[in-house]
Parts: C-alpha cells; structure tokens; sequence
C-alpha cells in the first residue's frame, strides 16, 4: 500500500502514479528519521522564514524535495524507493549558509551556516566512500546544490557568507584534536577493494571476507569519531559566538536599562502635569513648572 502510493519509485513514474512525488516528502521510515528531519526543518525553516518570508522557505522546501528525487533515480538501482524530507531540507540547509550563516542555534549548538557545511561534508565523504545504508547521500547532496542558487540569488552578501562559513569550517577543524580521522584508513561499507582512500594497497577479493570484521571495527570508530567531532564543533561554536555576543548584549541590556529609566521620567513628568491641571492649585502648578 505505502510502496505503491506514497513513496517514489522509477516504477510508480512508469505505471502513471505521479503523485508519489509529493506524498514522498511527508513519509518516513521510522520515528528517528521523522524526529531527525523535524530538528532540522524547525531550526532552518524558522531561520529563512525571519530572514525571507514563508513563501520563500515553502518555496525551497518543495523544490528540493520535487526536484531531489527525480534526479536521483541514475544512481540507483531501478527498484529503489525514495521516502523523507531529508533531500528538501538540505536544500533550505544551503539557502540558510548564504543567507544568515552566523545565526545561532541553541537547539544544535553551533551556527547554522556551520551545521550546513559539516553535514554537506559528511554527506560527501559518505557517497565517496561507498557508506552502506539505507540513506539517499546522493538526494542529499543534490537538494543542498539546488539550495545555492536561491541563496546566490536572494541574498546581496552571498559570498560574505560563504566565506563566514568556510572560516567556521576552518575554525572548527583546527580545534580537533591531532588523532583525528585518518586520511588512510579504508572507506566505510565500501566490500570493494577499489573503494580505499589510500588507493596504494588494494586487497584481493579472497581477503575480503577475513576483512569484513576489520572493516566493521574500523567503521564504527570512524563513526565515533565523526560524533565525537560534532560534540567539538558544538562546544566550540558555542563559547565562540558567546565570546563574540557578550559585548554587543551587554550595550544592548544597558541601553534598555537607559531608555526604561527615560520613559519612566517622562511617565512621571506627564502625570503630574495632569495632577496639576486638574487640581488648579498655584503651588502645585509653581512646582510642575520646574518639570
């Protein structure tokens, strides 16, 4: 029931069920993926629709989920079925780094424009690495790539934000520790022996169920390791947008604190005035003159 009328497929578009292609965004696998996805969409949809307006964020939101989806049928076997809003999301992800990429998320920790970029990062290492998972990168990378031009095109300063958010990227990386991910380890999933990062030494295919275990061991830590790097860029971006925040916060509190003492004077100056004008008494009035 759901395969053949809510989620898209290469053989829904044959057989004329056309609609799936809408119906796709709202299904979901599991609890996870639609909690995940609904983070997500509530921290960059409410930062474009205070930047932009809603019509603009729906706008991005659909075409990337309409667009994402066809585009992705070539890199997948042609009874894959493609279900979730991950792809739309991605793409208002890369409207939000060109637009407002130093707002800060309380809900992720860290700004936006560098949440962005890390997971376009991850997404890319991912399908350059073979992950094994029931994940669509590919949809993901796509519907970030549909998202660049709507914020080349809506936003004046693009490349200011860009460059903020490359310099986040930097920042954040030079923070991680020296033990990090290592360039020459295997790639993740990947049972192919051409699918190595080093590319210097490729194992038989008679190895590659005595690796198996190997990979495994290696795909976890690696894992770990990426969670382990976005607990760092969290705690980081954290203590550097508080550094860079505390003085424009403390001007803006005593300024409030000026302008309510302001109007508080004023309030008291107008009331006794009207004290006085209706009382009609000389002294009262003698002393309201000096206010």
């Amino acid at each position: 029931m759901v395969e053949r009328n809510l989620v898209f497929s290469l053989t829904n578009v044959e057989e004329g069920r056309l609609w799936t292609i809408i119906t796709a965004i709202f299904v979901h696998a599991n609890l996870i993926h639609l909690l995940g996805n609904m983070i997500f969409l509530y921290v960059f949809g409410n930062t474009l629709e205070s930047v932009a307006d809603s019509k603009r964020m729906l706008g991005a939101l659909f075409l990337g989920g309409l667009v994402s989806f066809p585009r992705s049928l070539p890199f997948f076997p042609p009874n894959s079925t493609f279900a979730g809003a991950s792809a739309a999301i991605f793409t208002l992800t890369a409207v939000v780094m060109l637009i407002k990429p130093l707002r800060f998320s309380w809900l992720l920790l860290m700004p936006v424009g560098l949440v962005a970029i890390l997971y376009f990062l991850y997404n890319g290492v991912a399908v350059y690495c073979h992950f094994e998972s029931n994940v669509a990168y590919v949809s993901h990378i796509i519907g970030h790539w549909l998202g660049l031009p709507l914020g080349i095109g809506w936003s004046l300063q693009w490349k200011r934000n860009l460059m903020i958010s490359i310099g986040l990227l930097i920042a954040y990386f030079a923070t991680l520790p020296a033990s990090g991910v290592c360039a020459t380890q295997p790639c993740l999933g990947s049972r192919n022996a051409s699918a190595t990062c080093n590319r210097s030494s490729l194992p038989t295919a008679d190895r590659d169920a005595d690796l198996e275990p190997q990979l495994n061991m290696k795909r976890k830590k690696i894992r770990g390791g990426l969670f382990a790097a976005l607990c760092c860029a969290s705690a980081f971006s954290s203590g550097l947008v508080l550094c860079l925040c505390r003085r424009s916060f403390c001007h803006g509190l005593y300024h409030n604190r000026r302008l309510c003492r302001s109007r508080l004077r004023r309030s008291v100056r107008l009331l006794r005035r009207r004290v006085c004008t209706v009382s009609l008494q000389p002294s009262c009035l003698r002393d309201c003159s000096g206010y």
